[in-house]
């Protein structure tokens, strides 16, 4: 009974109520993750090292979000082989019950005997050399730093955040390096959004000094492709 007066006390609260509601939107989550639908790529084994590593690459996407077994993960995969592929595989498990190996039954033990039968061991390093000489010429800022990204991806080059900086930096072309240089960045998106800011600056001034010129009496001459287009049009 409480006393005369005294405010009664608080209703108990279970300790994991608060846990419950967390708990069960993690469950939820699951749930819905494993009733998804999800199209395995096929693959043929083609001899192309980009065909496997791109394929290799959206089965992991799939497999992250699923928490299957690694043989199931094995199976899944295997499942989508066709042509080369589908022969190659048969081969591998065939020979590898007949020598009393035991069965490849995690993915990564999968791609480790894939990757070394579609990617060729020169793939790397023409990777590394094709990285070593990339310059931006007549990409965009954007698709330099994208191709240099992919390439490293590629090669499995690690690297500090500030090497990555220099090697993008002296590949950029030199009229958006010389702005660049006195720009601050503290990281590399920031170095690619100042340089993508030098290159509308740059291609800007090229655009003024053009119709400059033709305003001050022709004395700029546009390029063949340009040439061609005003004499259709006379």
């Amino acid at each position: 009974m409480v006393g005369r007066g005294r405010p009664p006390p608080p209703p108990q609260v279970a300790r994991d109520e608060g846990i419950r509601p967390r708990r069960r939107n993690m469950e939820d989550e699951e749930n819905m993750y494993g009733k998804l639908k999800f199209n395995m790529p096929k693959f043929k084994g083609e001899d192309d090292a980009e065909a496997y590593l791109s394929w290799a690459l959206k089965v992991d996407k799939i497999f992250r979000i699923h928490n299957y077994s690694g043989a199931k993960k094995v199976a899944m995969a295997s499942l989508e082989f066709e042509d080369y592929a589908n022969t190659w595989w048969e081969q591998v498990v065939t020979l590898r019950e007949e020598k009393g190996d035991p069965p490849i039954d995690t993915w990564e033990d999968m791609k480790e005997e894939m990757q070394a039968r579609f990617v060729p061991t020169h793939y790397k390093t023409d990777l590394f050399n094709k990285l070593q000489k990339l310059k931006q010429g007549t990409k965009t800022v954007e698709e330099f730093f994208k191709e240099m990204e992919l390439t490293m991806m590629r090669a499995n080059i690690q690297e500090s955040e500030n090497q990555t900086i220099a090697r993008f930096f002296n590949g950029l072309n030199y009229p958006i390096k010389k702005i660049v240089e006195f720009q601050q960045y503290s990281n590399m998106v920031e170095l690619v959004h100042q340089a993508s800011k030098a290159e509308r600056q740059v291609n800007e001034d090229i655009k003024y000094s053009k119709s400059k010129q033709m305003i001050r009496g022709g004395l700029w001459t546009p390029p063949p492709q340009d040439r061609q287009a005003l004499l259709v049009v006379q």
